[in-house]
This record gives structure tokens, sequence and C-alpha cells, in this order.
């Protein structure tokens, strides 16, 4: 969802787990668990959804155990009974001693089953490997009865899921249902079960859209032809329907189209089945270029250059600079209309819609009457394809420092309340609402993002997630909690936490005994040691004070320093040099966003931000005369981190850091904090959850962390070998640099081979979930290089390179590791040469030689491990921790 300027920082400021904060100044505001209009009730029967929660106990429990329970659907709607608006679930021991799951809706069921399982069973049905194994070692007569009913009321009534990113980074090629044997552990099936486990009932759905659009413009006499000028290709849908791009890895096929169609009548009619109420999409107003001739009378614009799509270079001018009709158009709402009465002729409805006419691309003025009427023929169009639409908007644009106070009440004013909902998107570390007044009376739901392009990692702030809920419930008009992280598959606890915080029950607990109980609960059977790495992971890693990130240096581009990092330019008039750490509150981007660090401190020397002055600035440093880079404001000066980027910030005089977050009262303990003083966090969790091994080994869930903590173990080795590979080179020393060499590329082979002994880290099961959608080889070989180019260059030549890396198998050896061997070659040739380096030289030579040839590989990438975890794992930690750590 950023643009490339902001990519600079983004695994500096944004991948980093850090604490929401207090809202300043906001007019309070007494909690609203607002309804939503005249939206109808579910079009799903209580009876209807009491079958479909007995059909996922069976797929969830299978047919050994199911038969132990007995399910009750209660009749009342949360949305129809005022009474009773927010919904509850509720196990105990039933009639004929069964194990009875009662709740408000199907959903609700499910999510009693949930708490069965993690409380009674110390079982955890996750992302990754939907708790496969755990279960083994129960029968329907020994599964344990409640001694007493455990109720969970819900504090609030929705819980969300899913960034419209999410479609692409994450879960875009997986099937409907994979077939018995399938090693890939992913599919629609298991995954709404898992929603439904964890209470969503309010999912984005965005798959099959463009089909619908499809119909639309044949009412227009558009050719298919011309149609596929406009949809982007299968990886890079999200982007084009927020009308980023256009075209860009297409063109589409009508066979992709309509077997999209066909999946998403698939996954609503399993939503709905268990009263979830999913998310459409609804018009934002980006169109063909062929429909613009169309309408001579009408008014069109061009959606500004967007992360390096550059309508004016030649590479990127097809895909770039979408056309827009202006919301106050009349033509905006014909077309809204007819696409909302198609959408819901071919896949019903439950009236709430997503669209987003401004993302990342400002609006064409500030003036408060254009916005206004802007959103209200946004919101307009939907209603008049259906009366009872909600506009559930995304709240990322409001990020920008584009938006202050008076254009966001202006943008919103334009639509009711009970008619638009907001998403909080990035709640968990830059809240828009409580610098608002509560997006001035909209209901809205508060999300936990953490997490950009998929990249993986182990982080997540707990303390700032369950403290920023608590402080948004006290006094806001928060309607629900919700997940939204460009990618899934990492740093799960985080999440689940934030799901957790939709019911009183659980909201807000003692995370020193969370963290317990969730590694008692991980891996379907109690293990000390692997409660030992989770509590040790939460109070550090996981905490509030920062070590954890996404992403590392083997997926990240070589780059060679010209040299020691120059001093920080010095403190603009106002300011202090901070030279330790940066410091992370509630961030504004500048816009525009790079500016030199004199810029920004005038800036900042002039923005408030709901009466509160800026009270300090970072600028990423991308070039030095003058110095110039990312410039981000903050308006509270918070806990410290590490930037990962050179970073210069500067604290405005008079104003002090606030005191470090504390963890549950303690202080925090030092980032490298160890039972043993030779080990590193992750090293020590590492080591703690191999001695798990004889009683955990084969389940996958474990197996999954041994690889995630070793995968962060083995990076973090590259990293310190990167730079005694630099320091050599800058010493012109050509033994050490041979030398060093040879550790580098020793670390990437057993990092490949780590991430080999898993299906979740390797590539091959991303490619061929992308080529089972293809209908013949031409379509297949599309599909594939959609499935490379999303990791990898992100565009016609690097437009977004490697935001959304992936350290899988496959792709570590044959591209990452490629990469670094020319990166030391080169060096090489360097030192023995005498010539200076040349990071532009080597930039294309990498381009054309290793990066664009791989975009079209036609290697079959394997999904099924040849090597084992637990043996790779207990080999690796000998070598690399030494032989006394097994």
């Amino acid at each position: 969802m950023h643009t490339p300027v902001q990519l600079f920082a983004v695994a500096s400021l944004l991948a980093l787990h850090l604490p929401s904060v207090c809202s300043r100044g906001l007019n309070p505001t007494p909690t609203q668990f607002a309804r939503l209009g005249t939206l109808p009730a579910s079009s799903t029967t209580p009876a209807d959804q009491q079958q479909a929660a007995k059909a996922l106990v069976l797929r969830v429990m299978g047919a050994a155990l199911a038969p132990a329970f007995s399910i009750s659907v209660v009749s009342e709607d949360p949305l129809e009974n005022e009474n009773d608006a927010k919904g509850w679930n509720e196990y105990s021991t039933g009639p004929s001693n069964t194990i009875a799951l009662r709740g408000t809706s199907g959903v609700e069921v499910a999510s009693a089953l949930n708490g069965y399982l993690n409380n009674e069973l110390n079982v955890t049905i996750d992302w990754n490997t939907y708790g496969q194994g755990q279960l083994a070692r129960w029968s329907a007569a020994t599964l344990p009865r409640p001694a007493m009913p455990q109720k969970k009321n819900r504090a609030v009534p929705w819980t969300y899921y899913a960034n419209v990113c999410t479609y692409g980074y994450s879960i875009d090629f997986i099937p409907w249902q994979a077939e018995a044997g399938d090693m890939r552990s992913q599919d629609w099936v298991r995954h709404i079960d898992w929603m439904a486990l964890n209470g969503v009932n309010l999912p984005l759905s965005f798959v099959g859209q463009e089909w619908v659009w499809s119909q639309v413009f044949n009412d227009y006499n558009l050719t298919f032809a011309e149609q596929q000028a406009f949809f982007s290709g299968p990886a890079f849908l999200p982007w084009f329907r927020m009308g980023n791009i256009r075209g860009w890895g297409g063109p589409i096929t009508l066979d992709w189209l309509e077997k999209r169609r066909d999946l998403q009548i698939q996954i609503l009619t399993r939503m709905r089945g268990l009263g979830m109420r999913p998310v459409l999409s609804a018009f934002a107003g980006h169109v063909p270029a062929a429909l613009v001739s169309k309408f001579p009378n009408s008014k069109f614009s061009r959606s500004p250059d967007w992360a390096n799509f550059d309508g004016g270079l030649p590479v990127t001018a097809p895909y770039a600079d979408v056309y827009l009709v202006d919301p106050t158009d009349p033509l905006f709402g014909t077309l809204g209309a007819a696409f909302i009465k198609k959408q819901v002729e071919v896949f019903g409805t439950d009236s709430i819609y997503n669209a987003d006419t401004y993302n990342e691309m400002a609006p064409p003025t500030h003036d408060p009457v254009y916005l206004k009427k802007a959103s209200a023929a946004v919101y307009s169009a939907m209603a008049q394809g259906d009366p009872n639409a909600v506009w559930l908007m995304q709240g990322w644009l409001f990020i920008s420092s584009w938006w202050d106070q008076t254009t966001i009440e202006a943008y919103l004013s334009g639509v009711p309340p009970a008619s638009m909902w907001l998403l909080d998107l990035f709640g968990d570390s830059s809240p828009v609402w409580s610098r608002t007044a509560s997006f001035y009376g909209h209901p809205y739901i508060w999300c936990t993002l953490l997490n950009f392009g998929g990249q993986q990692g182990i982080a997540g702030d707990l303390v700032g997630i369950t403290q920023g809920v608590a402080k948004a419930k006290a006094n806001s008009t928060i309607s629900g909690v919700g997940i939204t992280m460009e990618g899934i598959w990492t740093s799960y606890p985080a999440f689940e936490i934030t799901f957790q915080e939709a019911y009183e029950e659980w909201a807000a607990p003692n995370l020193t005994t969370w963290w317990s109980n969730f590694g008692a609960r991980r891996y379907g059977s109690v293990d000390v040691a692997a409660v030992a790495a989770w509590t040790h992971l939460g109070a550090t890693i996981f905490s509030a004070n920062p070590a954890g990130h996404f992403g590392s240096d083997i997926s990240s581009f070589p780059q060679m320093p010209p040299g020691p990092p120059p001093p920080p330019p010095p403190a603009p008039p106002g300011f202090h040099a901070y030279s330790d750490h940066g410091y992370f509150g509630n961030f504004v981007p500048a816009d525009p966003l790079v500016r030199s660090v004199d810029d920004c401190a005038k800036l900042c020397l002039n923005k408030s931000q709901n009466g509160q002055p800026c009270e300090g600035f970072e600028v990423y440093i991308m070039q030095q005369s003058p110095p110039t880079g990312n410039c981000y404001l903050f308006f509270t000066l918070k806990t410290p981190f590490t930037p990962l980027a050179p970073c210069a910030t500067y604290i405005r005089n008079g104003y002090n850091p606030q005191p470090t977050e504390k963890y549950n009262g303690l202080p925090l303990p030092p980032l490298d904090a160890t039972d043993s003083p030779t080990l590193t966090i992750f090293e020590e969790v590492w080591q703690q959850l191999m001695t798990a091994a004889p009683n955990l080994g084969s389940i996958p869930s474990y197996r999954f962390d041994l690889v995630d903590v070793g995968r962060e173990v083995l990076a973090a080795k590259f990293s310190v070998e990167k730079q005694t590979f630099i320091n050599a080179y800058q010493n012109k020393s050509s033994t050490a640099l041979s030398t060093s060499t040879a550790r580098l590329m020793d670390i990437l082979n057993d990092y490949d081979l780590l991430l080999s002994s898993d299906t979740n880290f390797m590539l091959g099961r991303w490619t061929s979930w992308a080529e089972d959608w293809g209908a013949d080889p031409a379509a297949k070989s599309l599909l594939k290089f959609n499935a490379i180019n999303i990791l990898t260059l992100w565009g016609p030549t690097g437009q977004i390179n490697d935001y959304a890396k992936k350290e899988w198998s496959g792709l570590v050896r044959d591209y990452y590791a490629q990469r670094w061997s020319r990166f030391t070659a080169t060096a090489a040739a360097s030192l023995k040469n005498g010539t200076n380096w040349d990071q532009e030289a080597f930039s294309n030579d990498v381009f054309v030689n290793i990066e664009l040839p791989f975009q079209n590989t036609t290697k079959t990438y394997p999904v099924t491990p040849t090597v084992d975890t637990v043996e790779v794992s207990r080999t690796l930690i000998k070598k690399y921790l030494g032989p006394g750590h097994n």
C-alpha cells in the first residue's frame, strides 16, 4: 500500500511493533456500538446457521470427535435485538453429556468451539497449519466436559478481517478446497473456518469482482481487448481496484474471470451460511481509457503517478495514470449503480461495500465543499444500486499529512454516520480516531495492521494493541476490532490477541499469563520448554520494547556503502539532534514525503494535530547534498527503536521523550537479556524449542515455529557477516574478503535448507497455486509470472522492488543468493583491479542478468519437503550456537 519513496523507510518505521498512543484534546464521545442504519438482518436463518456450524464442527474436529458436541444457534439476531446488540457465545456440558456450543450466530458457535479448544484441550488453530495433528490424542469419550459454563460476551459487535492488499500478497491464488494429501496446507474452506473460530463476522470478500465489471463494460460496448488493457494481472488486482495501476501483469483471461466468479460464489455461500456479513466492492471512479471517448461531455481526470509507475516513461506509461470519473459527474453515479446492481444479481449482498477513491493519491483540491460532494457522490452511487448500502471505508488515506482536520471532517461529512463506517487501518501504531474526534462521529473498527507486503518476521507489540483497544473502548465510537495486515502467515500472536479484544472476557489480559497460556496451547499439549520459549518471546520481542522486525538483509538488495556513514546533519534552528535511537509515536508522513532536513523542520514547526504541536521529526536520508529523504513528523515522543536505514532524528527544543513503556507494570528486560549471556533472544528461543522436539516434533505448528525462529537466527548471523565483508572490502583485504564470502554463501545455503524442510516456507507452494488456475500453458506461464513478479520486482523494472519479498526456499537459493554471489564477486574484482565500487553499474548488472531473467523462470519448484525440520534444526543449532547446544 506504500509508494516507493515510502519504501525506503517502511522497513524502519512500519515493520516495528510499536504502541498506539493516547489522544490529546479529543472531545469526549461516549462509546457507541453504532447500528448499521437500515442494514437488513442476516439472509441466513438461525436454523441454517446451526446446520452450517455443525458442518464446521465436523470439519474441524473430524468424524470421530464431532458427535461429542451439541450445537445451538439462538434465534435473536444481534442487529435486530436492541437489548442484545453485540452477540455472545458459550460452551458447557450439555444434554446426554455432550459438549454444548451455543451462540447468537454460526460464527459465535464457532467462537465457542475455539474457546473450548484453547481452554480445555490446549489446542490452537492458526492460519498456517490449522491445528493439524493437535487433536490426535483425543477420542469422543476422553474429551473433557466443562465443569462450569464458559460464556463470552461481545464487547464490540463486529470483528473484521483482511486488507485489500492481502488478496495480492497472500491469498490470491489459494484454492477453494485442497485435494486429499495436498501438502500445501491452505484453502478457502479451512481459512473461512479459521475466521469463524476467531469470531470474524465482517470479512472482506473481494474475489470475482472483475467478472462483474466485465459484464458492466459489455453493456457499454467495450470489447474484451479494451477491458484487458484496463484489468491488471491476477496478483496485482488489489492496486488496480484502488486505481493505482492498470493493465500490469495482464492480459487477464476470460477463463480466470469466470473461475474467480465461481470461487466468490462458494466463498460467499460459506461465509453467509455461518452468519458472516461479507464486505463487497463498490465503484471508486476508475475506468478504462476506452470508456472516456464514449462520454465526451463527462468530466475525467488522470490519477497521479504512483509508486514509480510513471506516465511519462515508456516502460510504465501503459500501466500508470488511471482515468478517473469525477465523483461529481452524473456518470459516476450511473456506473456505480450499474455495478452494484449487477454484483447483487450475481453474488447477493449484505449491503456493506468498500471503495477507495484516493488511496495514496491526493484529491485535486483541499476545498471542503468539493471533498464533501466527492464522498457524497461515492455513497450515492452505492445507494442507487442498493438503498441499504453502508460504505465501509479504509482510513489509510488520512495517514498522509495532505489531510488535516478540516479536510477529513469535510470528506466524512458527505455521508451520514449510519451509512459510513471507517477502518482505522493502522490503529496499532498510528490511530486516526484519537485525532479526529472518533472520525467525527462515524462508527469505526480499530485495526492491527503491523505487516507490510507480507514480509516475514517475528514481531508485534501486544502491550500497545491491548492498551490501544482499551483506550478506544473507553471513549470513542468504536464498533469493532479487526486485523488489516497486508500479508498473513507471520506474527500470529499479535493478530490473535486483536481478535480476542472483541470479547469482554478476553479483553485486556494479563500478558504474562496470556503468554504462558499461549505457549501451553500452541502445539496441542503442554511442554515446559515451549512455554518458556513463548514466555521469553512475549517479554521481549512481542513487548513494547521493539526488537523484532520484518524482512532481513538476505532478501534486501546488496549495497556497498561508500565508506563510514556520514555524521547526521546539524540540528535545524529550534531542534536538537538525538543520536542514539529514534522515537516513534503518532507519526504523520509529510506530503510530499521527500524533503530536506531543513524543510522537514519547518513543516514540524508549523504543524499541529488536534491542538498538539509537532514534537520532533525524522528524515531517512537518501541523498546528502542537501540532506534529503523521507520526512516523518511525530506528535508524541515514545518508545525508542533502532532504525534500519540512515536516519536523522531531531527533537523540538523544550520537549522530551516520554518514558519507555513497561510490560505488565515491570521494567522491560534489555534487548540482549537472556538466560545465557552468549545467546541472543532468538538463539535462546530456538534452543528452548529444540528441547521440546521429543514431545512435539510431529506437530506441524511446532515444526513451523522451529523453522521461523531458526530463520531469524540465521538471518542475524548473515547480517553480522555482511558487515564483516563490507569492512574487509573497505580495508582492501582480499584474504578477509574471500573468507567472509565463503561464510556468507554457507549461511545462505543453510538458510535455504532450513526453509526447504516446511512447505510453508517453499516457493513451489506459491507458484503451483498460481499455475493451477491456468487453463493452458500460456495462462499458466502468465500466472507464474504474476506470482514471481509481485515477490521480486513488483513492476516492469523494479518499481516497488523487494517490497513483498518472501524468504522462501527456492527464492533464496535462485534469487537472493545469486544477488549476493554477484555482489561478493564484483567486490573481489574491484579490489583485484583497483577500481572504485559503482553501485549503479552493479544494480544494472543484477537487474539484467539475475532479476529480469528470473521473472520468467521455467523451473518447477517443489512443494514437498525432502529434509526433516527437526533434524536440520538440530544440525544447524550445533553449527551456529556451538556443540553444547542441541
